[in-house]
């Protein structure tokens, strides 16, 4: 997980704890005739709302039993559907792994238009990291038909275990009926409270303090796409869904490399335009030092939040879709690191042919690429249905609308000699 940005509530605006807050809810269950919270939940996806399995596995096959209540607005919906996170087990240690559920709502106006929260896969949380949980606490409900979201401050205490990437320790004080609660790193969620660990047999935990979350990376296992640039769109606007083609192993292995042009002493290359600012790139060889299916890698490097695409068009005029990944956010934070090594379990590699590399950031959350832009039968493994003419096409479009909102630039690929 490289590392994310902010550093907790201090980060937070009042107006950014309001946008939160709205997205926030309680998972209820009718029990004859009182409300009953089991848990937090939190919107990841329109319609779609993050908790911890062990909140609602029992009622899998009865998800009709649970609303999800939304204490700013003070509305209910029906759960129309609960799924669990493909690897939730109850140990019989009593420790929950994997402890996560996606609940499907059928949404209404206001809660229909609201920006789901803002998340990101792999992003790094280093010990002591500060973290922020923000939710509405059962007991609030009983005091004030109008509760504002709390929040509460702690830091990361290291992981379960050194080899487990998904489960970690924190020392934030929630208590029960906190289970699902997001935990933030500035305005990002990057994990989920599950709940109290140090009293589990088996743990030998130093303290009674220390409580599991689990990583905002077990959500890419429930088909959730990430949502970090979804804070920057309008209210209005749809979350933008950006899915990715892997490039076929054939081609990789053999034609095509998708890197760009590096000076021979392995230098960054700062790709300038104004308003983006640079895109820093470095290659793991010079442009012509390469031999015949050697391993080639990008490392890409914007100096400013930005959505960024990077293309492969070969001597065909078929445009393929390298960066980023089927189901990742094109989003990168400004210094933050992507590198672009592999397509599925393949390796890219340098060949002959000819290719041409179109890299473009974005500042604006309009679409570059299109559902329709991609193959229905096999889209890992196809090139976009738009050819480059199409493309360029599309691209020179932003440039007219929007020519502060964006820098493309078109580079050689490397080819081995």
């Amino acid at each position: 997980m490289p590392q994310t940005g902010g550093t907790g509530a201090a980060k937070l605006t009042a107006g950014a704890l309001e946008k939160i807050g709205r997205c926030l809810a309680h998972v209820v269950l009718n029990n004859q005739g009182e409300e009953m919270v089991l848990g937090q939940a939190w919107l990841a996806a329109p319609g779609m709302l993050i908790t911890c399995g062990h909140v609602v596995d029992q009622f899998v096959l009865d998800p009709g039993a649970l609303h999800v209540k939304f204490p700013a607005a003070g509305l209910s919906y029906p759960v129309s559907k609960i799924k669990l996170h493909p690897n939730f087990v109850r140990q019989p240690d009593k420790l929950v792994k994997f402890d996560l559920a996606l609940l499907t709502v059928k949404l209404k106006n206001p809660q229909s238009g609201l920006v789901p929260l803002s998340f990101a896969y792999e992003q790094e949380l280093r010990n002591d990291r500060e973290l922020t949980a923000i939710r509405y606490p059962v007991h609030l409900s009983h005091l004030t038909d109008a509760p504002e979201p709390v929040l509460q401050s702690g830091k990361v205490v290291g992981r379960l275990n050194k080899l487990d990437q998904f489960h970690l320790l924190h020392d934030l004080a929630l208590a029960p009926g906190d289970s699902g609660t997001a935990l933030f790193d500035g305005a990002r969620v990057v994990a989920i409270h599950c709940g109290d660990t140090a009293s589990l047999p088996g743990l030998n935990l130093p303290t009674t303090a220390i409580r599991l979350a689990l990583s905002i990376d077990a959500a890419r296992d429930l088909s959730l796409s990430e949502t970090a640039s979804a804070l920057l769109c309008s209210k209005n606007r749809q979350l933008v869904r950006s899915i990715f083609a892997f490039l076929t192993a054939a081609f990789v292995a053999g034609t095509l490399t998708l890197l760009a042009l590096l000076s021979a002493n392995r230098q960054p290359w700062a790709v300038a335009q104004p308003s983006v600012e640079p895109v820093d790139i470095r290659f793991n060889e010079p442009v012509l030092g390469y031999k015949a299916n050697e391993r080639v890698s990008i490392e890409l490097s914007p100096r400013k939040d930005c959505n960024m695409y990077l293309f492969d068009v070969d001597e065909q005029n078929r445009v393929f879709c390298a960066f980023p990944m089927p189901g990742f956010s094109p989003f990168i934070k400004g210094g933050q690191k992507r590198m672009v090594s592999k397509f599925g379990n393949n390796y890219l590699t340098a060949g002959p042919s000819k290719d041409k590399l179109h890299l473009v950031a974005l500042i604006t959350n309009d679409p570059l690429v299109k559902d329709t832009d991609w193959s229905k039968v096999n889209p890992a493994g196809s090139p976009l249905t738009m050819n480059a003419d199409a493309l360029m096409t599309r691209i020179k479009d932003f440039e007219r609308l929007e020519p502060e909102s964006i820098l493309h630039v078109e580079l050689d690929a490397p080819r081995a000699l």
